[in-house]
């Protein structure tokens, strides 16, 4: 997991692959229409934006993924992002091929808590489980944000 601020983007991203997701999010903001997952690459970077109201951490969805990096990137509002390796973490469900996912039960007392706000983007690599939309202080608060999802073959060799 990365947790950075935008202006620092240039260090995790080759040239090609940083230019297209940047222009991508330099294009959004807190009045773009939410999106189902399109592709903005073909397959190997799709993209999804979304609104939602924070939620307390017992209403979470926890996954992880195994084809596919997430990197999140808050448009509007701030959120909390639970994050903990897959190892602490019981499977809820088998492996989705197909959807690139799998879902789990978390011990909160194992998480972590990122906070992601407008300004810095969240990258979340295969095996690493997460939840977002968590409300921060237990205050309800509208989030607007973009999803990317690029394969883990194209940023930088990821193998793991």
């Amino acid at each position: 997991m990365i947790v950075d601020r935008f202006e620092n983007w240039k260090w995790y991203f080759r040239e090609d692959l940083g230019k297209k997701v940047i222009s991508f999010i330099q294009g959004l903001n807190e009045n773009s229409p939410d999106t189902d997952m399109e592709p903005l690459c073909g397959d190997t970077i799709k993209t999804r934006v979304m609104s939602y109201e924070t939620k307390d951490p017992k209403e979470a969805i926890f996954e992880a993924h195994r084809k596919y990096i997430d990197i999140q990137f808050t448009l509007s509002g701030k959120e909390a992002i639970v994050w903990m390796p897959e190892v602490l973490a019981k499977p809820r469900t088998e492996y989705d091929v197909k959807n690139d996912v799998l879902f789990y039960h978390v011990d909160m007392s194992h998480a972590t808590l990122i906070q992601n706000v407008p300004g810095q983007f969240m990258i979340l690599f295969p095996g690493e489980v997460h939840g977002a939309g968590i409300w921060i202080n237990n205050t309800v608060e509208h989030v607007k944000k973009a999803v990317i999802k690029v394969e883990r073959e194209t940023f930088f060799n990821f193998n793991g």
